[in-house]
């Protein structure tokens, strides 16, 4: 079966229908959808490719400008539904996309226990390093409440925290007095950042040759003000005022010294 010619009803030209296109056809002029009916037999071939050829050499150009300018999809003609449906098939394509699977609650109560089981792997292996390395963290500041806690659950103790160099004797006196005593008084002060016991106090005079004169050392319960607990740390930053009677060692006794030592 050969191809039919067909006229577009909106710019007059003329349309090559092939045999299977039974429906519609677009104007390759201006573009737009026109029933797909031959041309009246009662025009003269040859008048027809004359005319078809003046509107294609005369308004090409004007018509194509003017095509440009129309809804087609507002203007295009009324098709049966079975050819509109195919054209709505071919113009408008449609992709299904798989859905993402809805998660059940089994798979987020897996996901909860997966976090919380690595969540306590972390936290033991965290405490077995901080335990093994105990004499390395038990004594820092911000450990030290930890470690407490956890030797009170587990029945031990941790070993008390001695800085004799943290201590400091703060503004130290001697003042004779009568019969033949003297006063030395100072301050006390742990400057360390944890609780330590009171210290040993261990004073000496000596001579200007450096000659040790009397030498005396006094346990917490010896120089700590009546009334408080010789037995209870010092705080860390807790001062005491001390005030210690002696013998007077003599007159050659001109220099005095206060040192510490630990229990």
């Amino acid at each position: 079966m050969s191809d039919s010619k067909s006229r577009c009803p909106f710019c007059g030209a003329v349309v090559t229908k092939p045999p299977a296109i039974s429906a519609a056809l677009r104007c390759g002029s201006c573009l737009r959808l026109f029933a797909a009916e031959p041309p009246s037999p009662s025009q003269p071939l040859s008048e027809r490719a004359s005319e078809n050829k003046s509107i294609t050499n005369d308004s090409t150009s004007a018509t194509r400008d003017y095509a440009r300018t129309l809804d087609l999809l507002e203007q295009a003609l009324e098709l049966p539904s079975e050819a509109q449906h195919r054209l709505n098939d071919i113009s408008r394509p449609t992709v299904a996309l798989p859905s993402a699977p809805a998660a059940s609650w089994r798979r987020v109560l897996k996901s909860a226990s997966m976090a919380a089981a690595a969540l306590l792997l972390s936290l033991t292996l965290a405490g077995q390093i901080l335990w093994a390395q105990r004499e390395r963290f038990q004594h820092q500041p911000q450990l030290n409440p930890l470690f407490t806690a956890a030797c009170e659950l587990l029945e031990c103790s941790v070993p008390a925290f001695v800085d004799i160099s943290a201590l400091r004797g703060e503004a130290l006196s001697v003042a004779s007095e009568a019969a033949g005593s003297l006063t030395v008084s100072f301050r006390l002060r742990n400057e360390a950042p944890l609780p330590q016991a009171p210290p040993i106090l261990i004073l000496s005079f000596t001579t200007p040759s450096q000659r040790s004169v009397a030498l005396r050392e006094f346990a917490p319960a010896d120089y700590l003000p009546t009334g408080r607990d010789p037995q209870r740390p010092l705080g860390a930053g807790e001062g005491v005022a001390i005030n210690l009677a002696l013998v007077d060692p003599g007159a050659d006794a001109v220099n005095y010294t206060l040192g510490f030592r630990a229990h």
